[in-house]
């Protein structure tokens, strides 16, 4: 992607940035802009968001079962029958 920016102002403000740093008015302007983006937070993506949400869904559904106060035999109990088949 080329960017082309006819703004006087934007021109301006690259001649300063790299009369003060001695760098060309380019690398000056690209120094600036990766800095400014190491300081943003990145965005997680939608997916990223669903995987989030659907990880605070089981942990919310996992706390629950501590309040029962039921040992792990107790539990693994509740899924299988006397002939050790699922319910």
């Amino acid at each position: 992607m080329n960017v082309r920016i006819s703004d006087p102002k934007i021109d301006e403000l690259a001649a300063e940035l790299a009369k003060r740093t001695g760098e060309d008015p380019t690398a000056a302007v690209v120094r600036a802009l990766e800095e400014k983006l190491q300081r943003q937070p990145q965005k997680a993506s939608s997916s990223e968001d669903a995987k989030v949400a659907e990880l605070l869904a089981i942990a919310a559904r996992a706390t629950g079962l501590q309040g029962e106060n039921k040992t792990s035999r107790e539990l693994i109990n509740e899924l299988y029958d006397e002939n050790g088949l699922p319910v």
